[in-house]
């Protein structure tokens, strides 16, 4: 048995539709708060710095 054939321990939240994408997406626009900002490209994110 594959993780995707029937294993109910490997199946996403929602079995019932798996590969259905959510109706709208969030919107984020330049004021979401950011961890770290590279001074040479400006380029943010969050999470670990690399």
């Amino acid at each position: 048995m594959t993780a995707t054939s029937g294993d109910p321990e490997n199946h996403q939240k929602n079995p019932a539709a798996p590969d259905t994408p959510p109706a709208e997406f969030p919107i984020y626009d330049e004021t979401i708060p950011v961890q770290y900002r590279c001074p040479y490209c400006l380029y943010c994110w969050s999470g670990a710095a690399q």
